[in-house]
C-alpha cells in the first residue's frame, strides 16, 4: 500500500478506495460519462457491477450527491456512469417514484394476505399489520402519477412541507 493510500485510513467512514473515487467524481459536470475502466484507473479496483470495487463506487456516488451536489447514475447496458443535469435528475426521481409505488402496492397486497390469515398471526402482531398497511397504502397513494400531476397543477411551492401537500387533497 502506498503512503498516499495509508493516509486515507484516518478519515472515518470511508475506505481509501472510496475516498479516491470521491475525489474524482466530485468534480463531475452534467453530461460527463465515465466508463467502468476510468474509475478503476483511479482507485485500482474493478468498479463494474458485481466486482470488488462496485460498492466503493456506489458509496462515492452517494457521498458526492450529499456533500457536493453532484448526481451520478449508472447508464444501463453501457458499463458507464453519467453525471446528470437537472432535467435528468427529475426523470430519475420520477422513475424512483414509480418504483416506490410498485413496491408499496405489493407490500399492501402481502399485508392483506397476512391479515386474512389472522389465525396464524399472534395478537401482538395485528396492530403492526394495520400500521404497516396504512403506511404502505399512504406511500402507494402519494407515489401515484395522478397525485404528482395534481400537485403540479395546484402550483405547490418549490419545497413544500408535508402539511401543505396533505391540504392539497383535503
Amino acid at each position: 500500500m502506498t503512503e498516499e493510500m495509508k493516509r486515507f485510513h484516518f478519515i472515518p467512514g470511508y475506505s481509501p478506495t472510496t475516498l479516491k473515487l470521491i475525489e474524482r467524481l466530485k468534480t463531475g459536470k452534467p453530461g460527463d460519462k465515465l466508463t467502468d475502466a476510468q474509475p478503476a484507473d483511479v482507485c485500482g479496483k474493478n468498479t463494474s457491477v458485481g466486482a470488488d470495487g462496485y460498492q466503493s463506487l456506489q458509496s462515492a456516488v452517494r457521498a458526492c450527491e450529499r456533500q457536493y451536489g453532484v448526481v451520478w447514475r449508472r447508464v444501463r447496458d453501457t458499463g458507464a456512469i453519467e453525471c446528470l443535469n437537472a432535467t435528468e435528475i427529475v426523470g430519475d426521481a420520477n422513475a424512483r417514484r414509480q418504483h416506490i409505488k410498485r413496491v408499496a402496492k405489493r407490500a399492501v397486497n402481502a399485508l392483506g394476505i397476512a391479515s386474512a390469515r389472522g389465525s396464524e398471526l399472534p395478537d401482538s402482531e395485528r396492530p403492526k399489520v394495520m400500521a404497516l398497511a396504512a403506511q404502505m397504502g399512504a406511500l402507494a397513494m402519494f407515489a401515484e402519477g395522478r397525485v404528482t400531476r395534481q400537485i403540479e397543477t395546484k402550483k405547490a411551492p418549490v419545497t413544500p412541507d408535508m402539511g401543505s401537500i396533505v391540504k392539497l387533497f383535503g
